[in-house]
């Protein structure tokens, strides 16, 4: 079955089109457009105008892009931006009127199975636990399972685009933002250190933008080259991912746009996410990281086809 999962983010609107049945999975085309549906609004929340007109830009562009693929099925999340938003329904009902895509606005649980179904795929996995991160625009997603079960999971408001609309930082960032984003951390990650300490991993696998930059700029320093594109997992010496963390967080905007592997579309919020990928390393103790090159529009495909199959 051929199917198509749109995952509509809050900073990223992604496609994917894939081939799959509960055993079987081959990538036929994905794209991914820059919409920025939180800027100037997510935390009044509210999509304001001109984001909007990105969205629908951005979903005109890759419907047509799927006309010629033959796709059996089309699926389509969206997630925190849009279930947060006052006019979220209003905006997915003018992408059925528009393009007739049915969009399914899902939950923080939902969205955290939906992470978990695709990272299952992309990182082997044993009966013993691992944490999963998700970070996202919107909301950052943790889940704390194995190879068939999960124990806990939350998903929490704190997206890069959130912590950039409240902290504002600076060009580079100052020591005090840095403070003052760990300190908000540590005051909202409460029930994540709660399940650290009845849990435990010895695995932290990330997902999404932040960590495929990551593994990206780790495998040029290391390999002289990028991430192979067919790969599905990317192991990280602890050492480079903490270097290139705080390289980040203290980083201007022109020294980022010359880094080798910096994803254009992450420059402006990468910074944070270092901040919270740091604090995140800080209070849980491993010494195995991955980045999963599998998240929630594989865990669409994923979900729709085992059940179909």
């Amino acid at each position: 079955m051929r199917i198509a999962a749109f995952d509509l983010g809050t900073n990223t609107f992604n496609l994917l089109v894939a081939d799959a049945t509960d055993t079987f999975y081959h990538e036929v085309y994905r794209d991914k457009k820059a919409v920025k549906l939180g800027h100037a609004g997510i935390t009044r929340k509210v999509i304001n105008d001109e984001a909007i007109e990105r969205g629908v830009e951005a979903i005109r562009s890759c419907m047509k892009a799927i006309e010629p693929l033959n796709v059996d099925k089309i699926l389509a999340v969206a997630t925190s931006a849009i279930r947060s938003a006052e006019n979220g329904v209003a905006f997915t009902k003018r992408l059925y009127k528009e393009f007739k895509l049915e969009v399914h606005i899902i939950g923080g649980d939902e969205e955290a199975e939906l992470i978990y179904l695709g990272i299952r795929r992309a990182v082997p996995l044993t009966v013993e636990n691992v944490l999963m991160l998700d970070i996202g625009g919107g909301s950052n997603e943790f889940i704390i399972a194995n190879s068939s079960i999960i124990s806990w999971k939350q998903s929490f408001p704190l997206g890069i685009a959130r912590l950039l609309e409240i902290f504002k930082p600076s060009d580079p960032m100052t020591n005090k933002v840095v403070c003052d984003v760990m300190k908000y951390l540590d005051q909202e990650l409460k029930p994540l250190k709660e399940a650290v300490a009845i849990y435990s991993f010895s695995r932290l696998i990330g997902s999404s933008g932040s960590f495929d930059t990551l593994a990206n700029m780790c495998n040029i320093k290391n390999n002289q080259g990028t991430l192979y594109p067919s790969g599905t997992f990317y192991k990280f010496n602890k050492a480079d991912i903490l270097a290139f963390c705080d390289k980040l967080i203290y980083s201007t905007l022109e020294e980022r746009e010359k880094m080798k592997g910096m994803d254009l579309m992450r420059i402006e919020m990468i910074p944070l996410a270092a901040v919270f990928i740091k604090y995140v390393l800080e209070i849980i103790n491993v010494n195995e990281i991955y980045q999963s090159s599998y998240a929630i529009k594989e865990g669409i495909i994923f979900s729709y086809s085992e059940v179909e199959n």
